[in-house]
């Protein structure tokens, strides 16, 4: 058995109960087992159907009540709407230095047809990811709360903005076929008075490719406070 933390003599191994939307830790040196998380309860939740790949996260804090100079968060993948091979999963990245904040990826695939790909007969598309995404841990209202931006290091591979545009609710359209490289990034701002109180966020986001063969990927983002 590995040894535990240098700091606390114990190790802690998150585990999801997929169905059940519950997690829970397992503590060396007694393997106590006991829940962390149990706010997606399916009552709260009815959307999500199925949670996976729980992961205990470092944040370092400058405001504390108890003068921690860190906290763990729990970080849960979910899936909605239903149980399927569809998979929307993210990823916090190792290796992090202890002064620095974490950094995750999203990823997304389908495990039906994983062993057939690439699919679409010009693409080879093969699966989505997200930009790196880096995290903090800060009060809002005074409630712990996770933020999330665009991970800044990026700025030397990215090119001139081809649509930058504000608007409410609605939809735009952007066609990028004569980009050499094929690769776009994009993001949406929500500013408070657009649609909702930013202390209150609702909606979605919904996005579409398609190419010239008729191949396409749709997504959608929820816009329930959760990332």
């Amino acid at each position: 058995m590995a040894p535990g933390h240098p700091d606390t003599e114990i190790w802690v191994m998150t585990v999801a109960y997929a169905k059940d939307l519950v997690s829970a830790s397992v503590r060396r040196p007694t393997c106590e087992i006991g829940p962390i998380c149990r706010a997606l309860a399916r009552r709260d939740y009815p959307e999500i159907s199925l949670s996976e790949s729980p992961n205990l996260v470092k944040f370092s804090v400058a405001e504390s009540l108890r003068g921690e100079a860190s906290k763990y968060v729990v970080f849960i993948s979910v899936n909605l709407g239903y149980l399927s091979a569809d998979r929307a999963l993210y990823y916090v990245i190792s290796g992090i230095l202890e002064d620095e904040s974490p950094i995750s990826i999203s990823w997304v695939s389908n495990w039906n047809y994983t062993e057939v790909v690439p699919t679409g007969p010009l693409e080879g598309w093969r699966g989505s990811t997200a930009l790196p995404r880096v995290h903090s841990l800060i009060k809002v209202n005074d409630v712990w709360t996770v933020t999330n931006a665009p991970f800044q290091v990026l700025s030397p591979v990215m090119d001139k903005r081809i649509l930058d545009k504000h608007m409410g609710n609605g939809e735009t359209t952007i066609i990028f076929s004569d980009l050499p490289s094929r690769a776009i990034s994009f993001g949406v701002e929500i500013r408070e008075g657009y649609c909702c109180l930013l202390s209150s966020p609702t909606g979605q986001v919904g996005l579409n490719f398609t190419s010239s063969s008729k191949d396409y990927l749709d997504g959608v983002i929820l816009i329930t406070g959760f990332f």
